[in-house]
């Protein structure tokens, strides 16, 4: 199967931690499980309202804020979900 990805993936640097602000939705923490130059992949509660398509900024660690938008959400049990984000900037 040939990788259809534009930007190599990288695991994060341990403990990692990305901020996601939705407009008119709480904030979103998570643990930064992958990076790459259009985006990256996180970890969170899922008690996150946030859906495929919201327009938000995002904080990696210490840099940014950057535009950006929910690619994809992924609940992976009752609890824990992972989110997709794709860097606009």
């Amino acid at each position: 199967m040939k990788n259809q990805r534009k930007h190599i993936r990288f695991p994060s640097e341990n403990g990692t931690i990305a901020v996601i602000t939705v407009a008119s939705k709480k904030d979103v923490v998570g643990l930064v499980i992958t990076e790459a130059q259009g985006g990256c992949s996180i970890c969170v509660l899922r008690t996150s309202d946030v859906v495929s398509g919201d327009r938000c900024k995002i904080t990696v660690g210490k840099v940014g804020p950057f535009l950006a938008e929910v690619a994809w959400v992924k609940h992976l049990d009752d609890e824990v979900s992972t989110i997709g984000i794709k860097f606009l900037e």
